[in-house]
């Protein structure tokens, strides 16, 4: 944001007068500026959401569930933003292996979005004279959709493959469809958006331009794959085969914003028998993007300078290029331990950061519609006031209405801080009997950095899928 030797300048096209009536009148205008600043800075609340981005980046998930479920912390979640509370406590209870909790909260987060879809008229007013925080958290788009890949993941950690991740599967499979439909809807809305911004500031804002002139929403791989896991193991080929040709598809069309993703391993999901796949891992790795603010300004509106923020996303690539698990099977050191590869499937990240950045040309015209708005309300009530009462006095009210401008002008930058960064998954057929298991991250150069801790998977006749889930937060 702009500091004070911005603001001055921007006063000084003013020539008040000096004296003590002078000082006074400027007195009286600072003071409510003061406390506007002070109600427009850096609140508890956004403090808190930023402790918990620093306990994902060390691995304390244990702490964040423990935070987020105190009172005092639990307060500072009013209506608008209880959703993010959910999501993250959804999130952490699967990076915790606790699979109910995990599927509770992101139920709870599910049914909020669906019944906070439209805002009320006070909402709606003041996202037109404010900013976009002062509507409920809804949830992006691509959050909308790893809230069911994330219980599906649970579903199948907790064994919950027919009642449970089959179900979820149905769900995602709709809502992706929803998804792709309201991309259609906006997509003339959207292109003609990037070309306002393109027109007027191409060196900024090119790369806002919807790229995708179908407007489909990117679907998640992992998601599609866990579909066609779960539908196998649920007795239904068909659509089994119907994911599958569709992860392929997916894969191949979206090369460029999934990651490095091999096709290969995945080609056999589409006709593989239930008999041939009984263990399955799914090893998070990194953090998700969160929300930074990407600032405009000075732009001049009538010999005003404007300024205002869009909402862009940011993350930090995970450090593991490659993850593998060790297996041991029999009892504990009967057996020597083998090294099996698992697979890139997702990069949520870039999948996160294509989906939002194809709307991003619609949040930029309302964003700069608002603030030019402002601007030039500022700039006629500057004038009027100079008319009126001098220079001295329209000097107060120039600069009260550009600090209004400047500190109500910030981006919503509300995210889901708990989501994964990308996955790799590996679907194998075990012996019957008991199995130890440990995921391992490794760097590029092969080396070991987190090793996950021995997990015991029995197979036998009654479990059609054992499902292990692992994260690793870097």
């Amino acid at each position: 944001m702009p500091g004070p030797t911005t603001i001055l300048t921007a006063a000084a096209r003013f020539r008040p007068d000096s004296g003590r009536g002078r000082r006074s009148r400027m007195a009286a205008c600072m003071a409510p500026l003061l406390l506007l600043i002070l109600l427009t800075g850096c609140s508890p609340f956004d403090s808190h959401r930023r402790s918990l981005a620093d306990l994902h980046a060390s691995g304390r998930y244990d702490l964040a569930r423990d935070t987020l479920q105190t009172a005092e912390i639990a307060d500072l979640y009013d209506e608008k933003n209880e959703l993010l509370r959910q999501l993250d406590l959804g999130a952490v209870a699967l990076a915790l292996g606790d699979y109910d909790e995990a599927v509770r909260h992101l139920n709870i987060a599910e049914a909020m979005m669906e019944r906070r879809r439209e805002e009320s008229f006070l909402e709606s007013l003041g996202v037109l004279l404010i900013n976009d925080r002062q509507r409920p958290y809804l949830g992006e788009p691509y959050e909308d959709m790893y809230l069911n890949v994330l219980k599906m993941a649970a579903h199948l950690g907790a064994g919950r493959i027919h009642d449970g991740a089959a179900i979820e599967a149905r769900r995602m499979a709709t809502k992706a469809n929803l998804l792709r439909d309201e991309y259609l809807r906006l997509l003339p809305k959207t292109r003609d958006a990037a070309s306002f911004a393109a027109d007027r500031f191409p060196s900024q804002l090119r790369s806002t331009a919807a790229v995708n002139e179908q407007g489909e929403f990117i679907e998640s791989p992992l998601g599609v794959f866990l579909t066609a896991v779960a539908w196998m193991h649920s007795g239904d080929p068909s659509n089994q085969a119907v994911a599958g040709r569709r992860l392929l598809q997916a894969i191949e069309a979206q090369r460029p914003f999934i990651g490095p993703v091999d096709e290969a391993p995945f080609r056999e999901i589409v006709e593989l028998h239930p008999s041939d796949a009984n263990t399955l891992i799914i090893a998070f790795s990194g953090r998700g993007p969160i929300k930074t603010p990407w600032r405009f300004g000075p732009l001049l509106i009538y010999d005003t300078p404007v300024y205002f923020e869009l909402p862009v996303l940011h993350w930090t690539p995970s450090e593991a290029r490659t993850v593998t698990i060790s297996l041991r099977s029999g009892p504990e050191g009967a057996t020597e331990e083998t090294t099996v590869a698992l697979h890139l499937i997702e990069d949520l990240s870039s999948v996160a950061n294509e989906n939002h950045r194809r709307q991003l040309p619609l949040t930029y015209i309302r964003t700069f519609g608002r603030a030019a708005a402002k601007a030039v309300g500022a700039t006629f009530a500057t004038r009027a006031v100079r008319d009126s009462s001098g220079d001295d006095a329209a000097l107060g009210v120039a600069i009260a209405s550009l600090l209004f401008i400047i500190f109500t002008e910030r981006a919503d930058l509300r995210s889901w801080t708990f989501l994964p960064g990308q996955a790799h998954v590996g679907l194998m057929s075990l012996e019957p009997g008991v199995h130890q298991i440990r995921v391992e991250y490794r760097s590029g150069s092969g080396q070991v950095l987190h090793a996950a801790p021995w997990r015991e998977v029995v197979i036998d006749d009654s479990i059609g899928l054992a499902t292990t889930v692992e994260h690793y937060w870097r």
